[in-house]
């Protein structure tokens, strides 16, 4: 992708994305910025969007209504954010601090359908991993325009870049806190804010293994379950079914106590006088 606004802005040269590989978009560097919002619930939504995605910085410009009461009810956790944010009368007052400006639209409206057509829209997640990639911190704005109709054209192609939300056709349309919702995630990624999740569990050792193997095998002949021709045959595929399993320390540990508390019943009952 490159046309438009969306050439030079976002160039990076091959020898700074060698030296920047590992350099993290911060989320500092960008602010929410609300055009002509109609309802104050929304901005309360968005607050409360942004607070879950680590952004903190809200611009609301020329809102039609602006009700604190109102917003906080959406805004939940995020009042303070709410209560933070900047307000302005003119649109260009409010962007003239950043370097970059991303106007968000739907990808029908990008393509023309008979008015003036826009540049090419990116996708959040493409946009914000190009913007990781970048040597420099700019500051950036993630433009929205009002719920019924969006940003105005004349807004958007003042824009050096836009996004465009994929959705099913037949329901293209999402509301403000959505669309917030989503570009913030995308950006929280690529900043690396989302913690890890550590996929890989310590697996048992082979001593903690052979201990369950041999508690199993004497339960096993406790009752009578290995009086058979080829008693090691099946040992070993109980070993192998259990190799597969790739059992954690706590669940060998749980299934010796669970082959000890049968014992115990055994122990106790008069049916079982076979030893162990």
């Amino acid at each position: 992708r490159g046309e438009g606004g969306m050439g030079g802005r976002f160039a990076t040269s091959t020898t700074s994305r060698k030296r920047e590989r590992h350099r993290m978009l911060k989320l500092d560097q960008i602010s929410i910025v609300l055009y002509q919002t109609r309802y104050a619930a929304n901005i309360g939504a968005v607050a409360r969007a942004m607070k879950n995605m680590g952004l903190s910085d809200l611009v609301v410009v020329a809102p039609r209504k602006d009700d604190p009461k109102e917003a906080a009810v959406m805004a939940v956790f995020a009042v303070d954010l709410y209560d933070q944010r900047r307000v302005f009368t003119s649109l260009d007052e409010a962007l003239a601090p950043y370097e970059i400006v991303i106007g968000t639209t739907s990808a029908r409206r990008a393509a023309g359908k008979g008015e003036i057509v826009l540049q090419q829209p990116w996708y959040p997640r493409e946009l914000a991993r190009t913007l990781q990639e970048r040597s420099d911190a700019p500051r950036i704005a993630l433009l929205f325009g009002a719920e019924h109709h969006g940003l105005p054209n004349r807004v958007l192609e003042r824009c050096d870049a836009l996004i465009t939300i994929p959705t099913a056709q037949d329901a293209p349309v999402l509301n403000l806190a959505q669309s917030v919702m989503l570009c913030a995630y995308e950006f929280f990624l690529a900043a690396g804010e989302a913690l890890p999740i550590d996929r890989v569990m310590p697996r048992a050792t082979h001593g903690e293994m052979e201990a369950l193997s041999q508690e199993v095998e004497g339960l096993l002949r406790r009752i009578d379950f290995l009086c058979q021709k080829k008693p090691r045959r099946l040992l070993a595929l109980l070993r192998r079914i259990a190799r597969r399993a790739e059992l954690t320390p706590r669940e060998v540990r749980v299934l010796r106590a669970f082959t000890r508390k049968i014992n115990g019943f055994i122990d106790a009952s008069p049916y079982f006088t076979r030893s162990r």
